[in-house]
């Protein structure tokens, strides 16, 4: 299994500043399993999965945002925005996936 990021995250990964990632819709993903990390179809680490949990986007706190490397909520949901093509609307359903690199 594997989690692809876009390459202006790497280096948060790399330094311990992003410790997770929110994605659109349900992902099987549990905890306690170790995934590839990859960008462009390239490993830059493998990471074990600590935590997964199923959210609406109004359950999004700052909290998460900065967890997952951003300065704030909005922050995050411009970057969603940019990866997605749209603003995350609050009935949206994401999977919060928390991870440790190894």
């Amino acid at each position: 299994m594997r989690l692809d990021f876009s390459r202006e995250f790497v280096d948060l990964i790399l330094r311990g500043r992003k410790r997770s990632t929110l994605r659109l819709g349900p992902k099987p993903l549990f905890p306690g399993l170790v995934v590839e990390l990859t960008t462009g179809g390239r490993r830059f680490g493998r990471a074990l999965v600590r935590e997964v949990r199923f959210l609406l986007w109004s359950e999004v706190t700052e909290e998460i945002a900065r967890m997952d490397g951003f300065g704030s909520r909005a922050e995050l949901e411009e970057a969603l925005e940019r990866i997605y093509g749209r603003r995350p609307r609050n009935g949206d359903f994401f999977t919060l996936i928390v991870f440790e690199l190894l």
